[in-house]
């Protein structure tokens, strides 16, 4: 499907056994807008990914930028990709929300949630950050896992 196509690629490009990760060594890159004394950490599965360019990878997973759009044009694309990516190297032991990534950049919401899912992916934004940076799970939610474990521990 297109728009959902980052689903299925990080097993064609990525050597993995595990869904949506790679069990190879990581490697970094160093950090190009925001410079920190430290490397910033990407999954082997992304080595395709560069600041500077838009991968064919990208082009079949936020295809309404690659369609001649005059709104959606791959430099808006670009633009919002990159700044999301900084903005998550700048801290990246925190987690990084579309929420914030919205605040300072212009468009819908619906279409920065996708670049932001799409990053989120491939571990181009929040990862390796700790568990208590993650936003938490609604109530609803809580009650669901409450139930299966209560169940379970029933059974046992």
């Amino acid at each position: 499907m297109p728009g959902d196509s980052y689903h299925a690629h990080p097993h064609q490009y990525g050597q993995s056994n595990v869904p949506g990760m790679s069990t190879e060594p990581m490697y970094t890159k160093p950090v190009q807008k925001f410079q920190k004394k430290f490397p910033v950490a990407i999954p082997s599965c992304s080595y395709w990914f560069d600041m500077d360019k838009i991968h064919q990878i990208e082009k079949e997973s936020v295809p309404e930028f690659f369609q001649g759009r005059p709104a959606k044009t791959p430099e808006v694309y670009k633009r919002c990709r990159n700044y999301m990516i900084n903005l998550y190297r700048k801290d990246p032991a925190n987690y990084l929300s579309p929420t914030i990534c919205r605040k300072n950049l212009g468009g819908d919401a619906c279409t920065l949630m996708r670049i932001h899912n799409f990053l989120e992916h491939w571990g181009l934004i929040n990862f390796y950050i700790e568990p208590s940076s993650y936003p938490i799970k609604s109530t609803f939610l809580n009650r669901i896992n409450y139930a299966t474990e209560k169940t379970q521990t029933d059974c046992k």
